[in-house]
This record gives C-alpha cells, structure tokens and sequence, in this order.
C-alpha cells in the first residue's frame, strides 16, 4: 500500500508541475529567498537599467565611429599604429578611445554585484563581461576599413543581445513580483492515529 501510495503522490506532483509550467508560473520561491531577492532589488535594477542605457549609447556612438569621414586615417597596418594628423582622423580617432574605455561595461560588473543569490543574473552577467569583452577586441585598428565595419556590427548585435539576455535574467529573478510564481505546495497534516506525511502512508 506504500508503493501505491508514494506512485499516487509522485503522480500527483507530476500533474502539478505540468499545470505550473502550462500556467507559466515559476518555481515557488521561499519567503528566505523572497527577502533576500528583495534587499538587492533596488541596485539589481539600477544597475541593469544603467546597463540597458549605456548600451544605447555605445551602439550610438559606434554607429557614428562606423560611418566617421575621419576612419580611413585611423585604420590599417600603417594608420593603425601612427598618431592621427588631419581634424577629421583625430575626431575618430577620440570617438574610438572613448568607445574602448567604455567597452568594458561597468554597469555589468555592478550587475553581478546585485545579484541576489549568484544565480541567473550573476551567471547571465559574467556570461556577457566575457562575450562583449570577445567582440570589443575584434575592433583592432590595424585592419582594412571593411574588416573594421564589419567587426562594429559583430559588436553591436553582441550588445542587442546581451541586453536581451540580461533582462530576461532580471525579469526571471523578480517575476514573482509580477505573480507568476507558483504556490508552495502545501504539506498534508498527519492523521490521527497514523503516519502520514506529504501524502505518503
């Protein structure tokens, strides 16, 4: 009668599981970790907003940087490694110092830190540091100007979806905010005069 039992009851959490995910509800999540979720809220999303905004400005200014008249005196074997002499190269030649300084994105470090628990936000985080950190050092100035363009859309499609992926994990870490966490299943109270618990007999 045990094993009835336990195969009702693994029955019964596996259509439960089934009406979560057909709900789209998430896991349910303890008030522990609510609490602690909470307390990094307020950074969790600055930080991840100020990601999304300096993001938009880097695609800004490297869309600027790819069509700059100044680009053919910055770039290629000799260019790429002499000083910029006319206006025009020393204007893309500034635009390009200031792209790599601001390619290393603080705010995804700050992101990691907010991290509640070091899960998928951390995770997702230190996933793009290391993607976007790979696509910046493509823009090497010592590459024809076709190269170059090319490698600043390869950057901008790693930035689009970078911010795609980090505010998934952001939405996903705090959906329950949004009430699509499941209910704690709710334990049965033992009977009298026997042993029962979750169901098991």
């Amino acid at each position: 009668q045990q094993r009835i039992s336990l195969e009702q009851r693994r029955v019964e959490l596996a259509e439960k599981e089934a009406e979560r995910k057909e709900a789209g509800l998430a896991e349910p999540i303890s008030k522990q970790e609510i609490q602690k979720r909470e307390a990094k809220y307020p950074q969790a999303k600055s930080a991840i907003s100020g990601f999304e905004s300096g993001s938009n400005n880097m695609i800004k200014k490297l869309q600027q940087l790819k069509q700059h008249k100044g680009l053919d005196g910055i770039l290629g074997t000799v260019y790429g490694r002499t000083p910029s002499f006319t206006d025009e190269s020393q204007a893309a030649q500034a635009l390009y110092d200031q792209i790599m300084a601001k390619g290393k994105f603080q705010e995804l470090q700050n992101m990691r830190l907010a991290s509640p628990t070091g899960g998928a936000l951390g995770n997702v985080s230190n996933m793009e540091i290391q993607a976007l950190g790979q696509a910046f050092g493509a823009l090497s100035r010592i590459q024809g100007k076709e190269s170059f363009q090319a490698a600043i859309d390869d950057v901008i499609k790693q930035i689009e979806s970078s911010k795609e992926r980090t505010r998934e994990a952001f939405d996903e870490t705090y959906q329950y905010k949004q009430g699509k966490i499941a209910a704690p299943a709710t334990p049965v109270a033992p009977a009298v005069g026997g042993a029962k618990f979750l169901g098991f007999e």
